[in-house]
């Protein structure tokens, strides 16, 4: 056989092998898998459909939480260069969230690349849980996750903002919207900026996360219009203002001592 009779035929079962694995129904393919898989696994996926290239499932449960209808579509060309990255798209509890999962065939843990956030406040605060009720919506792009094998998870960068902040006191109380400015400082520690959009709350807060329990944070705030008389109350409930009826905190300490004192 000559060298060019056989490129064709070394190509020719390549591109049918690719067409075969491209069009297998996921659902079989899942099958398969289930028993390969640690029972520990934390991604459990139901209602398989579609292909392996491009499927979804009617509901997965991935680390304790619920989503229906992810869709997920494989990149083709990082399989050649040993990656396995899958763009996912998945309504989560009144919005979404997409971005690119990234996995080396023989690294652990996996990324998030380039995320996605659209969801109601009270999705990721657990409403069932938290000591004060929270209302509102956060949208943005984060650059990365990373996550590791059991469970642990570095953010890298990102801009988030923050609408329509209400807290649930005996009477709803609005807060107003924010940005939210995620970047790392020189030591590496994560930094957490948060300044308001002009709504009734004044905010100029940094978060300092030097390790995964300790925090260190500096805020000023104050409220725009002084005869809203419970959000004055409120802020004097976190501190003495001062002669602009500005509030100034400063603090650091553990955040599972702090939540714990929450029942959280």
């Amino acid at each position: 056989m000559s060298a060019s009779k056989w490129h064709f035929w070394v190509f020719g079962i390549l591109a049918y092998a690719i067409a075969l694995i491209a069009t297998f129904p996921a659902d079989r393919a899942y099958g398969w898998l289930i028993p390969l898989l640690d029972p520990k696994t934390p991604v459990q996926l139901f209602g398989v459909n579609g292909t392996v290239w491009s499927g979804g499932s009617d509901r997965a449960h991935i680390y304790d939480q619920d989503i229906n209808g992810l869709r997920w579509r494989v990149k083709p060309l990082p399989l050649i260069l040993g990656r396995l990255e899958v763009d996912l798209n998945a309504p989560f509890s009144g919005g979404t969230v997409a971005g690119t999962l990234s996995r080396a065939m023989t690294g652990q843990g996996l990324s998030i690349e380039s995320p996605h956030i659209d969801l109601p406040l009270a999705t990721l605060l657990d409403a069932k849980h938290s000591p004060i009720p929270i209302t509102g919506r956060l949208t943005g792009d984060l650059t990365r996750i990373d996550i590791a094998e059991n469970g642990g998870f570095e953010v890298d960068t990102g801009d988030l903002l923050i609408d329509s902040l209400t807290v649930a006191l005996p009477t709803p109380l609005l807060l107003g919207g924010f940005k939210v400015r995620i970047e790392h400082d020189a030591k590496g520690a994560l930094v957490v900026k948060a300044t308001d959009t002009g709504g009734p709350l004044e905010l100029n807060a940094t978060i300092t996360l030097p390790n995964a329990d300790r925090y260190v944070l500096i805020a000023e705030l104050g409220s725009r219009d002084k005869r809203n008389a419970v959000l004055m109350q409120s802020l004097r409930m976190l501190g003495a203002p001062d002669r602009t009826g500005t509030v100034r905190i400063q603090r650091q300490g553990s955040i599972k001592q702090d939540l714990a004192l929450f029942g959280l």
